[in-house]
C-alpha cells in the first residue's frame, strides 16, 4: 500500500492527527519529513475514491455528496460514502441498472447505506456499518478483508427505529452521520476490527498510521448488485512504541490454543523496546483477560509475574476459569525522557485461548468380561472412573444397567462406586452415566 499527497496543494508537515484534516492522515516514508495525507492508493497504484474534498489548502475537511452528479443510473442513484447505490425498477438489474430483470419477482435490496470513521486513533475500536431498508430477494453481504471473506445474511442484521442515531452511538464521526446515514427504521449490521498493534518494520513504510483496506459485495439472487473498496485509516502519534509477541497461545481464533480445564498453560509475552527513538526509562505491561462470548473483563486469579529475558508471563493454573473461549491483552506503556520532558508511549498486543472439558473416562476394575459361580456374589469396582474438570470427584454418579430382564437388572444410579449386584448366571452389558456422558463396558 502506498500514500501520496496531491502535487497542487500546499504541503503541510505534521506530527500528529490534529495537524491535518478529519479526511486524512499523517504519514511519510521518511520519519522527519511527515506531512498530511489526502489522497490514498492501493498497492497497483489505482485511486480509492476519497470520501473528504480539499480546501485550496489540501486539508480534507468535507464529505463528498456528488457521488451520482457523473454516474449514468437508470434507476435512482443513492450517494454513499465513498460511493453510490442504485437503485433499479423492477425490470432493471446491474450495478448502474443497465441490464434487462427477466425475473420481475426478483427484488434488490433497497436504501444502502455504509459509515465508519475514516481517520481514527490508534488503538481504538474500529466499527464499520451497513443499513439497509429492505433485503430483496436471497440477501448477501460479504466483507473481504486480508485473506480473508466474511458472509453476512439478514438473521445477522438487527431492526433499528433510527439508523442515524446507532450510527451516533456508535461513537462514527458525527459529520459521517449526519451527512450519509438517512433518520429513518433501517436494518443496521455493526462489523468490529480487533485492535491490530503495531510491529517495528511497519514504521518503515508508514511511521504515522496503517490502514484497513477492505471491499464490500452485495448479491441479491447469487448476483453482485453492488460492490467497493474502503480505507480505513488509524493514526499513531509518534513512532516510539513498545511491541511484543506472544507465545503459546493464537493471535487468531482460528489457530488458537486449545487448553484441558484440568491442565495448566503458560502464556509469555516478549517485550521490545521501539528502534526508533532512545531507549524507554521503561517499558510497563498490564494484562488483561476477557470471555469472548460475554465481552467481559475476568478477574485474573493469579498477577502476571516478570520474565528473566525480557517481558512477562501468566500461569492459568488448572480448574482456574470455565471452560470457554478467552482472549489475553498486554497493554504496554513505555515511558521516553529527556532533559526538558517525559512522553509515554503505549502499544497492546492480544491472543486466544480456550479451555475445554474432557471427556469423562469410565472405567471398571478387572477386565471387559468375567465369569463367576452361580450364586457366587460379583463386585462391580468403578472407582478408576475419573472427572477431568474438577478437582475432586465427589459429585460422580453411577448408572448401572445390564441387558437382562431379572429385577436387578433395574437401572440405577448410585454414589458409591463399588456395585454388588444380586445376579444368576448372566451375559450382559453394564453402562456407566455421569452426567450425560455415557461410556459402556462389557461384562
Amino acid at each position: 500500500m502506498s500514500y501520496g499527497v496531491v502535487q497542487n496543494f500546499t504541503i503541510r508537515t505534521c506530527q500528529k492527527i490534529e495537524d491535518c484534516g478529519r479526511g486524512e492522515t499523517c504519514s511519510a516514508v521518511d520519519i522527519s519529513k511527515a506531512t498530511c495525507d489526502c489522497t490514498h492508493t492501493d498497492a497497483d497504484e489505482k485511486l480509492i475514491k476519497p470520501i473528504y474534498t480539499p480546501d485550496a489548502n489540501g486539508i480534507c475537511d468535507k464529505i463528498v455528496t456528488d457521488q451520482c452528479a457523473k454516474i449514468e443510473c437508470t434507476g435512482i442513484c443513492l450517494p454513499l460514502l465513498g460511493s453510490y447505490y442504485c437503485e433499479c425498477s423492477s425490470e432493471l438489474k446491474g450495478r448502474n441498472c443497465e441490464l434487462q430483470q427477466t425475473d420481475t419477482s426478483r427484488k434488490r435490496a433497497s436504501k444502502l447505506a455504509v459509515a465508519f470513521t475514516f481517520v481514527q486513533r490508534y488503538l481504538t475500536e474500529r466499527v464499520f456499518l451497513v443499513f439497509v431498508e429492505s433485503f430483496g430477494t436471497d440477501f448477501e453481504l460479504i466483507l473481504f478483508y486480508k485473506d480473508e471473506s466474511i458472509p453476512y445474511l439478514p438473521k445477522d442484521f438487527i431492526f433499528l427505529q433510527s439508523a442515524r442515531n446507532e450510527c451516533l452511538r456508535l461513537k462514527i464521526s458525527k459529520d459521517v452521520c449526519l451527512m450519509t446515514v438517512p433518520d429513518k427504521p433501517m436494518y443496521g449490521l455493526k462489523h468490529v476490527f480487533h485492535f491490530e498493534y503495531q510491529h517495528e518494520d511497519y514504521y518503515k513504510l508508514f511511521p504515522k498510521g496503517h490502514g484497513y483496506r477492505i471491499t464490500l459485495v452485495l448479491r441479491n439472487y447469487k448476483e453482485v448488485q453492488f460492490t467497493n473498496q474502503y480505507l480505513l485509516l488509524s493514526t499513531v502519534e509518534h513512532p516510539c512504541t513498545p511491541t511484543a509477541s506472544m507465545d503459546n497461545c493464537g493471535c487468531e481464533m482460528n489457530n488458537m490454543v486449545r487448553k484441558p480445564r484440568g491442565s495448566t498453560l503458560r502464556i509469555k509475552a516478549s517485550i521490545f523496546p521501539s528502534l526508533y527513538c532512545g531507549e524507554p526509562k521503561s517499558i510497563h505491561n498490564e494484562w488483561k483477560l476477557y470471555s469472548v462470548s460475554s465481552t467481559v473483563n475476568v478477574k485474573m486469579v493469579n498477577p502476571p509475574l516478570a520474565s528473566k529475558i525480557g517481558g512477562s508471563y501468566y500461569d492459568i493454573g488448572a480448574f482456574s476459569y470455565p471452560s470457554g473461549l478467552y482472549r489475553i491483552e498486554v497493554w504496554l506503556t513505555a515511558l521516553e525522557s529527556n532533559d526538558t520532558y517525559v512522553k509515554a508511549h503505549t502499544n497492546f498486543a492480544h491472543c486466544y485461548f480456550e479451555i475445554v472439558d474432557m471427556p469423562l473416562q469410565a472405567d471398571i476394575k478387572g477386565g471387559i468380561s468375567r465369569s463367576v459361580h452361580k450364586g457366587a456374589p460379583l463386585t462391580l469396582d468403578a472407582s478408576g472412573s475419573y472427572n477431568h474438570n474438577t478437582p475432586t470427584q465427589d459429585d460422580l454418579r453411577y448408572l448401572w444397567s445390564c441387558d437382562s430382564d431379572i429385577p436387578a437388572c433395574k437401572e440405577r444410579e448410585v454414589a458409591d462406586p463399588l456395585f454388588i449386584p444380586a445376579l444368576n448366571n448372566f451375559g450382559g452389558e453394564i453402562t456407566t452415566l455421569h452426567k450425560g456422558e455415557e461410556f459402556k463396558s462389557m461384562e
